[in-house]
């Protein structure tokens, strides 16, 4: 899912560095990226889904919880989409929360009423 945003910027460190790790400030040597990481390729954000790249060159500084991947899926095109930063605490009990609700039991609810 490519964004659209403002412009980034970039540490004197990230300008500055060695030619091994390439011209642009988002390019390194090698990363592994997590699925809904926020993939930064010069100036287009990309959160990689499930299907996405496992690694590869470009810097991933943030990661969208594994409970909220879900919302990504309902998304429009223009949609705007406004991210808040959360703990690993946090991210783990909104994870329960959402297991808690997406039951077996839930899901045979759901069929039986259709």
């Amino acid at each position: 899912m490519r964004l659209e945003g403002p412009s980034l910027g970039f540490s004197s460190r990230a300008l500055n560095k060695p030619p091994e790790n390439g011209m642009d400030p988002t390019n390194i040597i090698n990363n592994g990226y997590a699925i809904g990481g926020i993939n930064l390729c010069g100036q287009t954000p990309i959160i990689l889904p499930v299907d996405g790249p496992s690694e590869g060159g470009f810097i991933t500084p943030f990661t969208v919880v594994s409970a909220a991947l879900w919302k990504l899926g309902q998304a429009r095109p223009h949609d705007v989409i406004r991210f808040v930063a959360v703990t690993p605490e946090k991210a783990i009990a909104m994870r329960r929360q959402l297991d808690a609700q997406t039951t077996e039991a839930s899901l045979e609810r759901v069929t039986a009423d259709a």
